[in-house]
């Protein structure tokens, strides 16, 4: 259902998490990559346990550097 919703429509970032629970990894980082583009504000999630399945991965490690995010929200020790 979160792919019916209009073109025009904000990028969803928990459809990140649950197609890198369905292991479905590039589909994941092509939706982080639009969520990133359009400034969404809900990206600082990214540090909680529901990403753990993209962490692996270089894609994330370079999106979370160009975020900035104090390393608490990356999921990391403050």
């Amino acid at each position: 259902m979160l792919r019916a919703r209009p073109a025009a429509s904000p990028t969803v970032v928990s459809e990140a998490w649950l197609l890198g629970a369905l292991g479905e990894i590039d589909d994941a980082f092509e939706v982080l990559a639009r969520a990133e583009e359009e400034y969404q504000g809900l990206l600082c999630y990214t540090g909680l346990p529901g990403f753990d399945p993209l962490r692996a991965d270089p894609r994330f490690t370079a999106l979370e550097q160009r975020l900035e995010l104090p390393s608490a929200l990356r999921g990391g020790q403050p």
